[in-house]
């Protein structure tokens, strides 16, 4: 794992030295006004929308989103994704009669790219379909999540018995902030702050990964709950049972202390240090 993780990473800065880069990274980076406001996109003099930038948020005192912040993480099972995607592209891809190699390697990076452009796309449409149904008990019919918003909706029948905040912004004293899915009652678990993730499940079981762990705990120490935190996993693959996951306390602690210190990391390779977050 590690040879691919540096291979992938030379394979970036030699990319990143061209003047037209084979791979080209888009930055990801969401901010949040100080009272929790999301600040995702800013209007340029022509009045086309684009990004938020760090330049940006220095100059508005904007705060870095918890998952920019764990970004700076190094993440095995989405760089090995990334990687997979990459390979199978350049081993499936038809080559075109007079294409040059440095061509050849472009589009199988854009076709590797579509993947992940597919799986976000599903995981944007699921989650706005399940805000909906939280919020008024429907979602606008598409037959791409029909089948799963069905199993969604069962399991949320035998489980959710109040609804308490939906897509609720928090903001952490020590300069993040960032917006979680849902917080309501649970049947078994009592009030849980949920987090909702789809996933391309292997052979039926899904897998539940330490850094949701820190995103959920993140969530919860800027919000002063007292509550469970809870993972549920809808596949991306097959329509199926949805399957949840309460995090253990310890697992919790682990991944609020990780983040802080991530947290404390991001502002200090950036030298960006928001208001409330201090040097």
């Amino acid at each position: 794992m590690a040879l691919l993780h540096y291979t992938y990473k030379a394979m970036t800065l030699i990319q990143g030295a061209r003047k037209d880069p084979i791979i080209r990274t888009a930055d990801s980076s969401h901010w949040y006004e100080s009272n929790g406001t999301p600040a995702y996109t800013r209007t340029t003099a022509k009045g086309d929308e684009r990004p938020t930038t760090l330049r940006d948020a220095r100059k508005e005192g904007l705060l870095p989103s918890v998952t920019t912040v764990l970004g700076i993480l190094k993440n095995p099972v989405l760089e090995k994704w990334k990687l997979e995607n990459i390979l199978t592209a350049a081993l499936t891809l038809p080559r075109i009669e007079g294409e040059t190699v440095t061509d050849f390697a472009r589009r199988a990076a854009i076709d590797a790219d579509s993947v992940g452009r597919k799986a976000a796309g599903f995981g944007t449409l699921m989650h706005a379909a399940m805000e909906s149904w939280a919020l008024h008990g429907q979602w606008v019919r598409d037959p791409v999540v029909d089948g799963h918003m069905g199993h969604f909706t069962k399991w949320w029948t035998g489980n959710i018995v109040r609804v308490v905040a939906v897509e609720q912004s928090v903001v952490g004293k020590e300069g993040y902030a960032g917006k979680y899915d849902l917080l309501a009652e649970h049947q078994v678990h009592g009030l849980c702050l949920i987090d909702y993730k789809t996933q391309n499940v292997k052979k039926g079981t899904p897998g539940f990964y330490e850094s949701w762990t820190r995103q959920l705990a993140a969530y919860r120490h800027a919000s002063g709950l007292k509550c469970g935190l809870l993972s549920l996993v809808i596949d991306s693959n097959v329509a199926s049972p949805p399957v949840e996951k309460l995090w253990p306390a310890e697992e919790v602690e682990d991944g609020l202390q990780t983040f802080l210190l991530a947290n404390q990391l991001w502002q200090r390779i950036n030298a960006y240090y928001p208001a409330g977050g201090g040097k």
